[in-house]
Protein backbone atom coordinates (compact mmCIF):
# COMPACT_ATOMS: atom_id res chain seq x y z
CA UNK A 1 0.00 0.00 0.00
CA UNK A 2 1.31 3.48 -0.83
CA UNK A 3 0.83 6.48 1.47
CA UNK A 4 1.56 10.15 0.99
CA UNK A 5 0.87 11.11 4.61
CA UNK A 6 3.98 11.60 6.76
CA UNK A 7 1.75 11.64 9.83
CA UNK A 8 0.46 8.10 9.24
CA UNK A 9 3.97 6.77 8.66
CA UNK A 10 5.30 8.61 11.69
CA UNK A 11 2.57 7.04 13.84
CA UNK A 12 3.43 3.58 12.49
CA UNK A 13 7.16 4.03 13.07
CA UNK A 14 6.58 5.19 16.65
CA UNK A 15 4.30 2.18 17.28
CA UNK A 16 6.53 -0.62 15.98
CA UNK A 17 4.89 -0.88 12.55
CA UNK A 18 1.33 -0.58 13.80
CA UNK A 19 -1.27 2.07 13.13
CA UNK A 20 -3.75 2.18 16.05
CA UNK A 21 -6.51 -0.37 15.47
CA UNK A 22 -4.66 -2.15 12.62
CA UNK A 23 -2.42 -5.23 12.68
CA UNK A 24 1.37 -4.87 12.66
CA UNK A 25 2.88 -4.54 9.20
CA UNK A 26 5.96 -6.33 7.83
CA UNK A 27 7.98 -3.37 6.51
CA UNK A 28 7.83 0.34 5.72
CA UNK A 29 9.80 2.12 2.99
CA UNK A 30 10.21 5.69 1.84
CA UNK A 31 10.86 6.41 -1.84
CA UNK A 32 10.49 9.03 -4.51
CA UNK A 33 7.58 8.17 -6.77
CA UNK A 34 6.67 9.49 -10.19
CA UNK A 35 6.68 13.08 -8.91
CA UNK A 36 9.32 14.88 -6.85
CA UNK A 37 7.81 14.13 -3.41
CA UNK A 38 8.64 11.22 -1.14
CA UNK A 39 5.91 8.66 -0.65
CA UNK A 40 5.76 5.60 1.57
CA UNK A 41 5.20 1.91 0.89
CA UNK A 42 3.81 -0.32 3.64
CA UNK A 43 3.80 -4.10 3.18
CA UNK A 44 1.67 -6.43 5.30
CA UNK A 45 3.80 -9.46 4.40
CA UNK A 46 7.43 -10.09 3.58
CA UNK A 47 6.68 -10.72 -0.07
CA UNK A 48 8.97 -7.79 -0.80
CA UNK A 49 12.20 -7.48 1.13
CA UNK A 50 13.07 -4.42 -0.90
CA UNK A 51 11.55 -2.26 -3.59
CA UNK A 52 12.64 -2.67 -7.18
CA UNK A 53 13.98 0.57 -8.58
CA UNK A 54 11.98 1.81 -11.57
CA UNK A 55 10.78 5.15 -12.97
CA UNK A 56 8.03 4.96 -10.32
CA UNK A 57 10.27 3.89 -7.43
CA UNK A 58 13.45 5.92 -6.99
CA UNK A 59 15.80 6.01 -4.02
CA UNK A 60 13.98 3.48 -1.80
CA UNK A 61 14.93 3.60 1.88
CA UNK A 62 13.90 1.03 4.47
CA UNK A 63 12.48 2.81 7.53
CA UNK A 64 11.29 -0.16 9.58
CA UNK A 65 10.82 -3.91 9.33
CA UNK A 66 9.26 -6.47 11.64
CA UNK A 67 12.44 -8.51 12.07
CA UNK A 68 14.91 -5.69 12.80
CA UNK A 69 12.71 -2.81 13.94
CA UNK A 70 13.51 0.81 13.25
CA UNK A 71 16.37 1.47 10.83
CA UNK A 72 18.79 4.37 11.18
CA UNK A 73 16.84 6.13 8.42
CA UNK A 74 13.60 5.44 10.31
CA UNK A 75 14.98 7.02 13.48
CA UNK A 76 16.15 10.02 11.46
CA UNK A 77 12.63 10.30 10.00
CA UNK A 78 11.14 10.35 13.50
CA UNK A 79 13.69 12.88 14.74
CA UNK A 80 13.04 15.18 11.77
CA UNK A 81 9.27 15.10 12.18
Amino acid sequence: MTYESKEIILEMLKNNGTYPGDPQMACIYSYIGFGPERVYAVFAEFSHNDLDVSPYVRQPILLWDKLNGLSKAGQEFIDAN
